[in-house]
């Protein structure tokens, strides 16, 4: 287990991942990708750089949802759906006492395309969120 949560703002629901029914798989933010604009020439060897901007980076947060019941799998997988849609919230990661906060777009949610009947007996559900963020 990894020594890091994630919080997920929402106005009215924030939602805690890597306690109690919520295990923080994985956590991690891409790196630094540029937009750039150039020009290339006929009679130019290579190209030139007419400007860049930095792009969209994403968070991706991979989180264990459980329950005493698949039904409350289920009911907390609609919750994180809830918050993880909203135009506008924040997520504050924290990793070994480093604390980063985020505005973030509606999030992609990446469930299994098939269901594992291990996972629905043990009643777990691995999700994967890749969240937009402002840079």
């Amino acid at each position: 287990m990894i020594d890091a949560s994630v919080v997920l703002s929402h106005p009215s629901t924030p939602l805690t991942i890597g306690d109690g029914p919520s295990e923080l798989i994985a956590v991690g933010v891409t790196g630094t990708e540029w937009r750039r604009y150039t020009v290339e020439g006929r009679y130019q060897h290579g190209r030139a750089l007419i400007g860049a901007v930095m792009g969209t980076p994403t968070l991706t947060v991979v989180v264990r949802l459980t329950g005493s019941t698949w039904a409350a799998v289920q009911t907390r997988l609609n919750t994180l759906k809830a918050i993880t849609s909203q135009t506008a919230y924040t997520a504050t990661v924290t990793i070994a006492n480093q604390v980063d906060t985020y505005q973030c777009e509606p999030a992609d949610v990446d469930l299994p395309t098939t269901l594992n009947r291990w996972a629905v007996a043990a009643n777990v559900q691995d999700v994967t969120l890749t969240i937009p963020i402002q840079p």
